[in-house]
């Protein structure tokens, strides 16, 4: 039984792994926040000014220019640039639900209670 379980508990991981990726694939096609830093970095290897317009997709960059600095070396390939960022992104998410579960003691909150918990957490 207890193998089931844990056969169970691979298949919903890697079931959810295969989804993470295709809805960041779709991320991607469709654009996000990401561009504009890779733009920026663009703007700022090209020595423009990278505050001013014309904006990427009518966004304008606000971070700080050192940002900007350290995105120049993954500028060249967006597709993967973003791709790794948002793989990263779900990592640490993933990192920190399992932190959350190591050091806060969830066996007093019921299991409809830890689903809402994590609900809350993914806003």
């Amino acid at each position: 039984m207890q193998i089931l379980l844990e056969r169970k508990g691979q298949l919903f991981f890697l079931l959810l792994a295969v989804v993470y990726v295709i809805l960041s694939i779709n991320s991607i096609a469709y654009g996000g926040d990401f561009e504009v830093y890779l733009d920026a970095a663009e703007r700022l290897q090209r020595k423009e000014n990278i505050y001013t317009a014309p904006y990427f997709k009518g966004l304008q960059y606000y971070y700080s220019p050192l940002f900007a600095f350290v995105l120049i070396p993954f500028s060249s390939n967006w597709f993967i640039s973003e791709f790794l960022w948002l793989l990263l992104s779900g990592l640490l998410f993933v990192r920190t639900c399992f932190l959350i579960r190591h050091y806060f003691d969830l066996s007093v909150l019921s299991r409809k209670e830890v689903v809402l918990w994590m609900g809350i957490l993914t806003i």
